[in-house]
């Protein structure tokens, strides 16, 4: 993708995408995957979240949130009502459902977890994860 690409950014990304394939295959059974499972993260932690809070919460742009909440409303995981002080915007809830799911979700997050973090110490996992940090930042306009 890169001129010069190096192993650091060939893993990067190799990473996420297998990252993102694990979620799909363990969710696959309740109709999701990696994508809406992000979202009932954000929502596990907060629900009636308003929708663009989950707009900013995530590396993917408003159309593909939109997508994946319209999947997780078909699916009868979410819905979304109008807020109380501005009728324009949309919050969004967990329904029984959804919370249902919970477990479940926490779980495939947990194990993927595992997994990518097996045989790494907590000082090698410190540094790395101090490194993308900075790197992110950086990214987003951040020192």
């Amino acid at each position: 993708m890169f001129l010069g690409d190096d192993v650091f950014f060939r893993s990067l990304r190799s990473i996420v995408k297998k990252m993102h394939r694990l979620g799909d295959a363990a969710l696959s059974a309740h109709g999701i995957g990696h994508a809406e499972m992000r979202l009932l993260l954000l929502l596990y932690d907060e629900d009636g979240r308003p929708q663009e809070s989950l707009v900013a919460g995530q590396v993917v742009d408003r159309t593909n949130v939109g997508r994946s909440l319209k999947k997780l409303e078909e699916l009868g995981y979410v819905e979304r009502r109008k807020s109380p002080e501005d009728g324009r915007a949309k919050l969004v809830f967990l329904t029984e459902r959804g919370r249902a799911l919970q477990a479940s979700v926490l779980s495939v997050k947990q194990d993927i977890e595992a997994k990518v973090t097996s045989g790494i110490s907590g000082e090698e996992l410190r540094v790395v994860s101090k490194i993308l940090e900075k790197m992110d930042k950086k990214l987003s306009g951040g020192v």
